[in-house]
């Protein structure tokens, strides 16, 4: 990272590359093996070995800190052949390291650099630790001290090491991490009590329902709403959590490099002013949150179709009061503020001069943008919190209500409009099960049930697995399906288990046609939970 134009620093600790200091350690440990076996072969036996399985990295020359001190970046190296790679004490070293390890390794053919269609220069993967050792036939450690000097971080490093930070942070305000302790709430307070600690009333906390994000900004000094947990609050409450954690000073370290990362793509260019916290949250931050947590986020952002209002919330504190919050405490306090401007705005025409006049109308269509697209966004979360969405296609017009036993995607899929203009996935799972098609089927799930009991409740009494799943459930309460629906089947069972009532759970659940399909993974765990009462 630089300061200013000039001056360098370096990262703060808290960003080094942690699988780096893993793979060096790994690296390290293979060497003192290899050093004790070569020990018991000549010379040219251990020549062959090497040729055969690969250089030992470790077991390769070191530089002398001397040696590295002298490596620098200032002149430029230019490789268009193999004769064209420099030594290690060349001057042009330095920059021919940093590209390497940046971008990988040029190809060759025929001693020459070979090009794409495009006149590119070709390049192979970028290496790891143990690639690098070998590409410049030097020890890992001198590798990692190389880099370090030479302040290189891959835009990769960078994005992971600052989304660490930046993900505890976030996970904090939204109540999945506890401040002090560390680690997820739940387990904050058996953590406390293993280490004689006492809960620390100054630790930061999270904000109630969620983090609201706007592209109102610029607007805010001129509209009366009462939202104030919005913006500017939520990134101050992200530097406190950062304080509290590192400290002051490193936590202005880290704060710097994550907004160097995310706001500046990693690119020490002056700060576009349209790129600030707001709009990294409402435009990028989803998209590394669902790469981090393999498609099945814990966050979810719903957003207006312009993404200028985006409210995330944390499913595992969702409840059946969080979107009703959301609505009188968030959307229609900015929608009336912005409405009374709007009136303020026409009033102000009434004496206003030409010039006047034509900066006002242009302020007008501005926020009736605004207006227009938070009026959608807020009918469509009041249609989902009181009907669900299509409530023309659905059998039963109930409100939305989230069900983690149905995981991630099937309660994604009902909130699709406010999801769709950041993830496109839950249009697709909605879609099968407003429409189950062949294997696509989500009848197993409790939130097909909620919204289409007939067709639901029919199959059940058809497939024994589905009427396991959803006995003594919700409007079902005291119903048991399979035995109703199948009580053959149900009796067999009850006389398979008379012997044994302590078996374990996967062993005493009968075993129909299609109950081990993945169409329904849920019938299981839900029978073992109806015996067990």
């Amino acid at each position: 990272m630089r300061k200013g134009n000039t001056e360098e620093i370096e990262l703060p600790i808290s960003l080094v590359v942690p699988s780096e200091e893993f793979e060096l350690r790994e690296i390290l440990i293979r060497a003192d093996i290899d050093r004790e076996v070569f020990a018991t072969f000549d010379e040219e036996t251990v020549v062959a070995i090497q040729e055969e399985v690969g250089l030992s990295s470790g077991l390769l020359p070191k530089l002398t800190d001397a040696e590295i001190q002298k490596i620098t970046r200032n002149v430029e190296c230019n490789i268009d052949k193999l004769e064209d790679i420099p030594k290690v004490n060349s001057p042009t070293f330095g920059s021919y390291f940093a590209d390497v390890y940046l971008n990988g390794t040029y190809k060759f053919e025929g001693g020459y650099v070979t090009y794409t269609a495009r006149r590119i220069k070709e390049r192979g993967k970028v290496l790891n630790l143990e690639g690098l050792s070998r590409e410049f036939l030097l020890h890992p450690e001198s590798i990692v001290k190389i880099r370090k000097h030479l302040k290189i971080n891959r835009k990769s490093d960078r994005i992971e090491q600052s989304l660490r930070h930046l993900g505890f942070a976030f996970g904090v305000i939204m109540g999945r991490f506890d401040a002090q302790m560390g680690c997820l709430v739940d387990m904050a307070e058996d953590k406390r009590k293993e280490y004689n600690i006492k809960k620390d009333s100054n630790a930061p906390k999270p904000f109630q329902e969620g983090a609201y994000f706007t592209s109102l900004e610029d607007l805010r000094p001129t509209i009366s709403s009462s939202v104030k947990s919005v913006d500017e609050k939520v990134i101050e409450r992200l530097k406190d959590v950062l304080d509290y954690k590192l400290g002051k000073e490193k936590s202005k370290l880290v704060w710097d490099e994550m907004e160097l990362t995310f706001l500046r793509d990693c690119e020490e260019l002056p700060s576009d002013p349209k790129k600030n916290w707001s709009w990294f949250f409402r435009e990028k931050f989803f998209e590394l949150h669902l790469s981090k947590y393999e498609n099945r986020p814990i966050y979810f952002p719903l957003s207006s179709k312009r993404k200028n209002f985006v409210f995330y919330f944390n499913i595992h504190t969702w409840n059946s009061g969080t979107f009703s919050f959301i609505l009188s405490d968030f959307l229609n306090p900015d929608l009336k503020a912005m409405k009374a401007r709007l009136v303020n705005l026409q009033d102000g025409k009434v004496n206003a001069s030409a010039s006047e006049s034509k900066q006002i109308d242009k302020d007008i269509i501005n926020l009736q943008r605004y207006v227009s697209e938070l009026e959608e966004f807020r009918d469509t979360l009041e249609e989902i919190n009181t009907t669900g969405i299509h409530s023309n296609k659905l059998e039963a017009k109930v409100s939305y209500f989230m069900d983690l036993d149905d995981g991630v995607m099937v309660n994604s899929s009902a909130l699709y409009p406010l999801l769709e203009p950041q993830w496109k996935k839950p249009k697709e799972i909605w879609e099968n099960i407003l429409v189950p098609k062949g294997k696509k089927d989500y009848d197993w799930s409790h939130l097909a049930m909620r919204y289409f009991p007939k067709r639901v409740l029919e199959k059940c009494k058809k497939d024994p697995s589905l009427a396991v799943a959803h006995s003594n459930y919700g409007s079902l309460q005291g119903r048991d399906l399979f035995k109703e629906f199948h009580p053959d089947a149900s009796k067999k069972w009850e006389e398979r288990n008379s012997e044994d009532a302590d078996k374990k759970e996967d062993s005493s659940i009968p075993t129909f046609p299609g109950m081990e399909s993945a169409d329904f993974p849920k019938a299981k765990k839900t029978a073992a939970k109806k015996k067990r009462k």
